[in-house]
């Protein structure tokens, strides 16, 4: 009697027709790393040792499919004065995605087709994100590399100091600047990123006219800065979280329609108020 052995794990990259079977340990460390080796634009897997959240607006009960592509529009209008409050909640997000759509709608020279995505560049989320946490989402691009893919902000959903439970001791002067959920993107021990309008460093890089972006070691450096009474919080916008995509996944959502890309307020960032 012939015995057969079944993989415990089976991965079915995008636009792949084989399967890759993994047998090896199942702590979720090897399982991760497994997945960043054999699948695509998973990179951000082992760069970015951190977790999901998932947000939901006080009104909005969307239980609607999360679907990436369809066409592509430059320069949507992006209005501004338009930010919201919006409401954390604790658990990980069910992200359903149609490969099918994807590989329907985006082309293998859609680069040609579509601006360029820079620093300082604001997507605007389409009607196709209709779940949290990128439904009604305005995002600032804070980082563009070929290599590394992007980084971004949301920066239109507010969201209050008290709802972060697990928020430190001497923490609480940073109630009197704006916070965002910048994203489902949190890192263990450093969860906040930020925008500032006082250059520190030469080596900060300028998102806006005058606004420079703080990565999480440079907001730990600048939230010690404040706590000893050396800096005005007034300069600064923290982010709870921030946005990750790789290089050519951006640019597919993009392609199919989950995206605009606004040129419209480059250079120039509505400062919300201190307060929500």
């Amino acid at each position: 009697m012939q015995r057969e052995v079944y993989p415990a794990l089976l991965l079915f990259p995008a636009e792949r027709k084989t399967s890759v079977s993994y047998e090896g340990d199942m702590a979720v460390a090897d399982v991760i790393k497994f997945m960043a080796v054999h699948g695509s634009s998973s990179q951000h897997l082992t760069n970015e040792k951190g977790i999901l959240w998932t947000l939901a607006e006080k009104s909005s009960k969307s239980h609607s499919k999360d679907v990436l592509p369809s066409t592509v529009r430059k320069d949507a209008p992006v209005g501004k004065g338009k930010y919201h409050e919006v409401l954390l909640k604790n658990r990980t997000p069910r992200r359903s995605v149609d490969f099918s759509d994807i590989k329907s709608h985006a082309s293998k020279d859609f680069h040609e087709t579509i601006p360029n995505v820079l620093v300082g560049s604001t997507l605007v989320a389409t009607e196709k994100l209709a779940m949290p946490p990128f439904d009604k989402s305005m995002v600032l691009i804070v980082k563009a590399n070929k290599n590394t893919g992007f980084q971004g902000l949301i920066y239109n959903k507010l969201i209050k100091w008290e709802s972060l439970d697990d928020l430190e001791k001497g923490f609480e002067l940073l109630k009197e600047a704006p916070l965002s959920f910048g994203g489902p993107l949190i890192r263990r021990g450093a969860p906040f990123v930020a925008l500032t309008r006082r250059l520190i460093k030469d080596q900060l890089p300028e998102v806006a006219s005058g606004i420079y972006f703080l990565d999480q070691k440079a907001t730990l450096h600048e939230i010690e800065e404040l706590k000893s009474g050396n800096q005005s919080i007034a300069d600064y916008w923290f982010f709870y979280g921030y946005a990750s995509w790789g290089w050519d996944q951006l640019y597919e959502e993009i392609a199919g329609g989950a995206w605009y890309i606004s040129m419209d307020n480059m250079g120039q960032l509505e400062w919300p108020g201190s307060h929500v």
